[in-house]
């Protein structure tokens, strides 16, 4: 993954980046609904946000995003689709299909809630750093590597909430936990995801709670094809799983489940 930016800005102007492909929101709390965002770019190295860009480090901005359709974007950086950064807000019953190269939506040191989307057919669906944001009700399919990949760098405390998702048939991990977060994760299918260790979830580090989810049918061609609890720069993952159903997940080695410092 792209580690998350913390020099975006100076005085409030972008600095030396290109953000947002389709729509670049930096100030104000706009209310974007029932537009199709298609074929945008945001080129180079430095590009982020390929369809949308909503955030300023310096302002924090209440972004809202509905009933829209955010497709076939693409930024060389990170968020292909949709990147929100330091946002509060709601995106919703949106459909973020087929944004490359890099992950379909990014959703960095926000309080953002993401209802009732799809993100499908991106390199990563979602990524989400530094964030205490909740993803609900979103459908996370097809995708070329995780379905969802959250990670702690700059801040505390990585706890977003994923609660009531299906999240299947990515070719890589279902959900990767890593470098500290401690999602909390609740009443989820984690089904038919396929990757080297941690199909279904790859958890490396910190303290995810996983409850009432439905783990099945994920492969690993290593380790774990249900979960993998592992360690990252020697931390060591604990998590905490609650009336969880791990069933019909196939590895090398721990078929449901796989724990072992590496």
């Amino acid at each position: 993954c792209v580690a998350p930016l913390t020099d975006l800005f100076n005085d409030g102007n972008p600095q030396n980046y290109r953000l947002g492909g389709g729509i670049f929101i930096g100030f104000a709390s706009p209310v974007v609904s029932n537009c199709i965002v298609v074929n945008n770019s945001a080129a180079s190295d430095a590009g982020f946000g390929g369809g949308i860009w909503a955030g300023n480090p310096d302002y924090r901005i209440d972004f809202h995003l509905k009933d829209c359709v955010v497709s076939n974007n693409s930024s060389d950086a990170n968020g292909s689709g949709l990147f929100v950064y330091y946002c509060t807000g709601l995106v919703e019953n949106c459909s973020f299909i087929g944004n490359n190269v890099q992950a379909g939506v990014v959703i960095q040191e926000s309080e953002l809630e993401m209802a009732n989307c799809d993100i499908s057919e991106s390199i990563k669906g979602i990524e989400i750093f530094d964030d205490n944001s909740t993803i609900r009700n979103c459908v996370i399919t097809n995708n070329d590597n995780e379905g969802i990949n959250l990670a702690l760098f700059n801040l505390s405390e990585c706890t977003p909430r994923i609660v009531d998702c299906t999240i299947t048939d990515n070719d890589g991990h279902g959900i990767s936990s890593k470098y500290g977060a401690s999602p909390v994760i609740r009443n989820c299918l984690i089904s038919g995801n396929t990757a080297d260790s941690g199909a279904g979830l790859d958890l490396r580090g910190g303290n995810p709670t996983i409850i009432d989810c439905i783990i099945e049918n994920n492969v690993a061609t290593n380790r774990g094809g249900g979960i993998y609890f592992g360690n990252e720069i020697a931390e060591i993952s604990n998590p905490t799983i609650i009336n969880c159903t791990i069933q019909f997940n196939a590895a090398n080695f721990g078929g449901g489940a796989y724990s072992l410092q590496d």
